[in-house]
C-alpha cells in the first residue's frame, strides 16, 4: 500500500546527475518509538501532526496521539470501526478524521463543552469517542487509504474500490461514488495552491478542476505501475512518485482537456527498491520512504539511509515533518523513529572510525575535515566514507590549538594555525607568511624535548615555551633570523601545557595546572582567586570576536573578562547556578552569530550572551558523548565535537531556526474525584466555574507539545489567590491542591524549553470555590432574621403570658367580686333578717309585718351558699392547668348537665369526640360559660322534654351545637336579655361566631363555632 505525502516538493533539476550512496558516513539523530513506549502497533502507516501540535500515528492496531511523553491508543472499543488505520487528517473547522481499512471513516467526538456547566459535570468512563461513517456497500471501498478536504469542505475518500465523494454540509453523511473512475486501488490525494485537486488511482493521474474530471493517464511507462505519492513543489510543479518507476514531474496542459506531459527525474532505485510514501521537509530535501531504506534527494544528490544509520527499519511507510523541524518516520514493523533533522551529525565506529575516543578535530587548507584520534592515527571525515590515514610517526608536540597537514611529499605538519606549522622528526615553524623556520637553529634540544609549545599572536609575535619556566618571545614580522627575548616565569610551564593566548594589546595570559598568570608591560604576575576567578587551575582559554577572554577551569566553570588588557581586569564567573551542566570545562568555540560554545564532561552547553540563555545539548540530543574534549569551528561555521565517543557536527544554522513557543493544555482536571469533560486533546482555556465549599480538592494536569529537546523541557504555575509568583521551574506535569478556602481562584500554567524560554501564552483554568451555606450572606442574613423573629416571639411569648396571666388575675377578681363577692353581700343580708327574725321571737326586736320569716332567710343563705360554691369550683376548674386538654372540658360539661338536667326531669344526651387535645385557658373557660349558659336557658326557659349536646372538632375549628325541642321564641321581635348578649360576647372574645335558631313551638338551637389557636396532641 502507497501512502501520501504531507508537504510540497523541492523543485529538481532533471540535468543534474544523481549519485547513488549505498552507505552514508554519518549516523543520524534517531529516537525509536515502539510498542515498549506505548505505540499501538509495531506497523505505523500514517503520521500527521494536528492543529493542536500532537502527533497521530496510524497502525495496525488503532490509532495512537503522542503529547512527547506517552501515547494515547484509541481502538474499536473507543468507536473505530476497524483495528487498521490509514490516514488521519483534519477537515475545515479542526475536526480530526480517520481512514481505515475497511471500515469507511471516523470523526473523534473531541467537540468541547459549550459552557461551564458541561465543564463541571463528571466525565464517564465509558461511552464512543468515535463516530464512523460507511462510504460505499463494498468491503474495497469501505478500505479508505487516504481523505482530503476541498476548499467546499467536502470529503474525497481515495479507496481500493475508487474515489468517493461526501459534503459534509449534509445532515447525514452521504458519500456518492465519483463517475467515470474505474473501480480499482487509490493511493495518493493532493490539493494543489489552484485548488485543483489530484488522485492516484492504480497508475492513473486523476485531475478535478471546477467540477471537470480529467483523466492523464498511467505514469511513465510503467502500465502497471501504483502511483504512491503526490506533492507540489515550490515553484508550483506537481511530482508523483510511483512504487516501480521512481520520481516524475508532470506539466498539466495550460487549458482543461488535453493531457499534460511526463518527465522523469534521475532517482536510481534498486529492483526492491519500492516508493511507499514522499516528503519535501522545510530546508528543501525531498526525502522517499521505500522498502528498502530512506532516500534524501537534494541538489542533485541521492544519499540512502538504512538501520546501518540508526533507522528502526528500512521499509519505510509513512513520513511527516512536526512544527519543531524534526523528521517523523513510519516503518512496517519497526515503529516510529524522530530524525531530529541534521542539527547534529555523528561520525562513530559504526560508520568507520577506528577509534572511538578523538582528541582534536581541525580542517586542512582544503577544507577536509580530519580527526586526530587517541591512538595518534588520524581518520578524515567525508560525506560517505571515512577514511583512516596512517599512524603518526611520534606523539604530537604540545600545542594549544592544533593543526594539522599532510602536504605532498608525505610529511605531517603540525601547527597552531593555517599559517605555520611544525613538521615532526625535524621541527619546523611555518610563520603567517609562508617562511619556514627551523626549530633546531635556536633550540637544540627541542627534538628531543617533546612539551616544547608555540603560539603566534595576532600581531605576528611568536611565543615558545619549553617546559624549564621560560618564556621565549621574537617578533615574526621583522625579516631574517628571529631575536628571541627570554621573560622569565614564576612557575614551570610543564605539560599538557601551558596554555598561551593573547590580550589583545601585546600582553599574553598564560595556564597551567594550578597556575595562571600573564605578562602585562613586559612584566609576568601570577594570579590569584578572587571575585570571578574561584579558583586557579585553568583547562581551557579562548577570546572571541567581541575581544573578551574566557578562562574554563577544572571545577569551577568559565570565568569571563570583557578587559583582559587592563591592569586589573574583572571576571564574571559561570558556573551551575547560572545554568553550566558542569564544572570542567575543557574546550571553548563561538559560532558566526556570537554565542559561545563549552565543551564539559556533562555534554556541550551553548550561552548566548546577549540574552544571558543557556541551552544544553548531551546524547540524548544526539551528540555522539557527553565527554567532551575539544571544540572546534570550521570555515562554514559548523562547530565539530570531540567526544570519548565518536565526533559530531553541530550546525548553529540549522539550531536558530529550531527554536519555538510550546503550546500548552490542561489535559485533565479531577475536583473531589470526579474529572472535568474536557476535549479529548484537552483545552487551553476552562471558563470560570462554580463550586460548591465540599469540592475544594484539585489535581491538574498539563502538557505542552514540542518534539525536539522535550527532555528538558519544565514547567511553572500559579495559582492567583495563593500564590505571590510563578512557581519554581519543575518537571512534574501535574500539581494538587487540598482543602482551598472559598474565594475566586485563577490557575495559569506555562511551559520553559531548554533555553528558559517561556511560552506566550500560559494555560488557564478560573474557579471559584463558594462559601458554605452556613457562611453565606442570605444564610447569615436568613439566620439573623430567624434569631430575630425569635428574639421577638419570645418577647411577644412572655409579654402574652403577662397578659395571659393578667388577664387571669383580673378575671379571678372580677369573678370573686361579681360572683363570690354579690352572694356573700346576699347570704350576709339574709343572715342579718334571719338574726332579726330571731331576736323578735325573743323580745327584743320584731320584725316588719309582711317580711320573710327566719326559714325562708335561712333557705336562701343556703341556696346562696352553694351557689358560691358551684362558682368557686367554676374558676377552680378554670385556672386549673392540669384541666387543660379537651376530655377535662368534655368531663365538666357532662358534669353540669347531669345535675342541671337531672334536676329538672329533662332527657339529655352529649355526643364529644374522643381526643388528647390541648386547650388554652380562655377557650376551656369561655366554651364552658357559653354551654353552661346555654342548658340554663333550657331549663329556665324553654320548657322542653329534651336536650342534645354535640362537640365536634374540624381541623383547626371547635364546634358546640345545644339543641331543645322546647317552645321557642321569635328572635327577631323579642329581646335577647343578658343571657344571649354574654354569650354572643364570649364567642367573639374567642375569635368565633355564635348563631341563634328559633321559632315559636319549634324548639332553639344554639351553634358556636371558634378556631383553635393552639393544639397539642398527647
Amino acid at each position: 500500500m502507497g501512502y501520501a505525502a504531507v508537504a510540497a516538493a523541492q523543485c529538481l533539476a532533471a540535468v543534474l546527475p544523481c549519485s547513488v550512496s549505498p552507505v552514508c558516513a554519518q549516523q543520524l539523530s534517531i529516537r525509536r518509538y515502539d510498542v515498549s513506549d506505548g505505540l499501538a502497533h509495531g506497523t505505523v502507516t500514517s503520521i500527521y501532526q494536528d492543529a493542536k501540535g500532537y502527533l497521530w500515528f496510524s497502525t495496525f492496531e488503532g490509532l495512537s496521539r503522542f503529547d512527547g511523553y506517552r501515547f494515547t491508543n484509541y481502538d474499536t472499543r473507543d468507536g473505530l470501526s476497524h483495528p487498521i488505520i490509514n490516514h488521519v487528517t483534519e477537515d475545515r473547522q479542526g475536526r480530526l478524521w480517520v481512514a481505515t481499512n475497511g471500515g469507511g471513516v471516523a470523526r473523534l467526538l473531541d467537540e468541547p463543552p459549550q459552557d461551564a456547566a458541561h465543564h463541571a459535570a463528571a466525565q464517564p468512563t465509558g461511552g464512543n469517542k468515535f463516530v464512523s461513517f460507511p462510504v460505499g456497500d463494498t468491503p474495497r471501498s469501505n478500505s479508505v487509504n487516504r481523505m482530503l478536504f476541498d476548499s467546499q469542505n467536502n470529503l474525497w475518500c481515495v479507496t481500493d474500490g475508487g474515489l468517493y465523494r461526501a459534503a459534509l454540509a449534509e445532515a447525514n453523511l452521504k458519500f456518492a461514488a465519483v463517475p467515470s473512475i474505474k473501480l480499482s486501488e487509490a493511493y495518493a490525494a493532493l490539493e494543489d495552491r489552484c485548488g485543483r485537486l489530484w488522485f492516484g488511482v492504480a497508475n492513473e493521474l486523476i485531475e478535478v478542476s471546477q467540477d471537470q474530471l480529467i483523466n492523464h493517464g498511467p505514469v511513465g511507462d510503467a502500465s502497471k505501475d501504483v502511483i504512491a505519492g503526490l506533492i507540489e513543489d515550490r515553484q508550483g510543479r506537481l511530482l508523483v512518485a510511483s512504487e516501480r518507476g521512481g520520481l516524475f514531474e508532470f506539466a498539466p496542459a495550460p487549458d482543461p482537456g488535453p493531457r499534460g506531459q511526463w518527465r522523469q527525474l534521475p532517482l536510481a532505485l534498486k529492483s526492491r527498491q519500492l516508493v511507499e510514501t514522499m516528503l519535501e521537509d522545510a530546508a528543501g530535501a525531498l526525502w522517499l520512504g521505500t522498502r528498502d531504506g530512506l532516500i534524501k534527494y537534494k541538489d542533485g544528490r541521492q544519499t540512502l539511509y538504512t538501520t546501518a544509520q540508526g533507522l528502526s527499519g528500512n521499509d519505510v511507510r509513512a513520513l511527516a515533518e512536526d512544527g519543531d523541524g524534526n523528521l517523523w518516520l513510519g516503518t512496517y514493523g519497526g515503529g516510529a523513529c524522530k530524525l531530529s533533522g541534521e542539527l547534529i551529525v555523528n561520525y562513530t565506529q559504526a560508520e568507520g572510525l577506528p577509534n572511538p575516543r578523538v582528541a582534536r578535530v581541525f580542517e586542512d587548507r582544503a577544507g577536509r575535515i580530519k580527526a586526530l584520534l587517541a591512538d595518534s592515527s588520524m581518520a578524515e571525515i567525508g560525506a560517505e566514507k571515512i577514511h583512516l590515514n596512517r599512524q603518526l610517526d611520534d606523539p604530537p608536540i604540545s600545542s594549544q590549538s592544533f593543526l594539522i597537514e599532510h602536504d605532498e611529499q608525505g610529511r605531517w605538519w603540525w601547527g597552531k594555525s593555517s599559517e605555520w606549522l611544525v613538521r615532526f622528526k625535524e621541527p619546523v615553524v611555518r610563520l603567517r607568511s609562508g617562511r619556514d623556520l627551523a626549530l633546531a637553529d635556536f633550540f637544540p634540544a627541542a627534538v628531543a624535548d617533546t612539551f616544547v609549545h608555540f603560539y603566534e599572536d595576532e600581531t605576528g609575535k611568536l611565543w615558545v615555551s619549553k617546559g624549564d619556566g621560560q618564556l621565549y618571545r621574537a617578533d615574526a614580522t621583522r625579516p631574517g633570523r628571529l631575536n628571541f627575548e627570554n621573560f622569565p616565569t614564576d612557575f614551570p610551564l610543564l605539560a599538557p601545557g601551558p596554555l598561551m593566548i593573547s590580550d589583545g594589546a601585546g600582553g599574553l595570559w598564560l595556564g597551567n595546572r594550578s597556575r595562571l598568570g600573564r605578562l602585562w608591560q613586559g612584566k609576568f604576575a601570577p594570579l590569584e582567586t578572587s571575585d570571578g576567578l574561584p579558583e586557579i587551575d585553568p583547562r581551557s582559554f579562548f577570546r572571541d570576536s567581541r575581544g573578551w577572554l574566557w578562562i574554563g577551569w577544572r571545577y569551577k566553570g568559565v570565568s569571563m573578562t570583557k578587559e583582559p588588557s587592563a591592569e586589573r581586569p574583572s571576571f564574571v564567573n559561570y558556573s551551575a547556578a547560572q545554568g553550566l551542566s558542569s564544572g570542567a570545562v575543557w574546550s571553548m568555540a563561538e559560532d558566526n552569530f556570537g554565542r559561545m560554545y563549552f565543551g564539559t564532561d556533562k555534554g556541550l552547553d551553548q550561552l548566548d550572551p546577549q540574552t544571558n540563555q543557556w541551552r544544553h545539548y548531551t546524547t540524548k540530543d544526539g551528540l555522539a558523548g557527553d565527554k567532551i574534549s575539544q571544540l572546534y569551528k570550521d570555515r562554514r561555521g559548523q562547530i565539530w565535537v570531540a567526544t570519548v565517543r565518536g565526533v559530531s557536527r553541530f550546525d548553529p544554522r540549522a539550531e536558530r531556526n529550531r527554536s519555538r513557543p510550546a503550546p500548552i493544555y490542561l489535559s485533565r482536571v479531577n475536583i473531589a474525584g470526579d474529572d472535568l469533560r474536557l476535549p479529548e486533546t484537552g483545552a487551553a482555556h476552562i471558563p470560570q466555574l462554580e463550586l460548591a465549599a465540599a469540592r475544594n480538592n484539585l489535581t491538574i494536569e498539563y502538557v505542552a507539545l514540542q518534539f525536539q529537546g522535550e527532555d528538558y523541557l519544565r514547567y511553572q504555575y500559579q495559582l492567583e489567590g495563593v500564590d505571590q509568583d510563578w512557581n519554581p521551574p519543575t518537571k512534574s506535569r501535574s500539581v494538587t491542591y487540598g482543602r482551598l478556602s472559598p474565594g475566586t481562584y485563577r490557575f495559569l500554567v506555562r511551559a520553559l524549553t531548554k533555553d528558559d524560554v517561556p511560552g506566550p501564552t500560559p494555560a488557564v483554568f478560573e474557579f471559584r470555590i463558594l462559601r458554605p451555606v452556613s457562611q453565606r450572606w442570605w444564610f447569615l442574613t436568613l439566620v439573623g432574621l430567624a434569631v430575630g423573629l425569635l428574639a421577638y416571639a419570645g418577647y411577644r411569648y412572655r409579654v402574652a403570658r403577662l397578659l395571659e396571666l393578667e388577664r387571669v388575675r383580673t378575671r379571678i377578681a372580677a369573678d370573686l367580686h361579681d360572683d363570690i363577692g354579690s352572694n356573700l353581700s346576699q347570704i350576709a343580708i339574709w343572715s342579718e333578717v334571719a338574726r332579726r327574725q330571731t331576736a323578735g321571737s325573743n323580745g327584743t326586736e320584731r320584725p316588719k309585718t309582711g317580711g320573710d320569716t327566719a326559714p325562708e332567710a335561712l333557705e336562701r343563705i343556703a341556696a346562696t351558699a352553694r351557689e358560691t360554691a358551684s362558682a368557686m369550683g367554676d374558676i377552680v376548674w378554670a385556672i386549673n392547668p392540669r384541666r387543660d386538654r379537651l376530655s377535662d372540658l368534655i368531663l365538666r360539661m357532662r358534669r353540669f348537665a347531669e345535675e342541671t338536667f337531672g334536676a329538672s326531669e329533662i332527657a339529655w344526651r352529649l355526643e364529644a369526640p374522643q381526643m388528647n387535645l390541648s386547650l388554652q385557658t380562655d377557650t376551656r373557660r369561655e366554651v364552658f360559660l357559653i354551654f353552661k349558659e346555654g342548658v340554663n336557658n333550657i331549663v329556665r326557659h324553654a320548657r322542653s322534654t329534651s336536650a342534645e349536646i354535640a362537640l365536634t372538632v374540624e381541623g383547626h375549628r371547635l364546634r358546640l351545637q345545644i339543641r331543645d325541642d322546647g317552645c321557642g321564641f321569635d328572635p327577631s321581635g323579642l329581646d335577647e336579655g343578658n343571657g344571649l348578649e354574654s354569650m354572643r360576647e364570649r364567642a367573639k372574645n374567642l375569635g368565633g361566631e355564635l348563631e341563634v335558631e328559633s321559632a315559636p313551638g319549634a324548639g332553639t338551637t344554639v351553634r358556636l363555632e371558634i378556631p383553635l389557636t393552639r393544639r397539642r396532641w398527647r
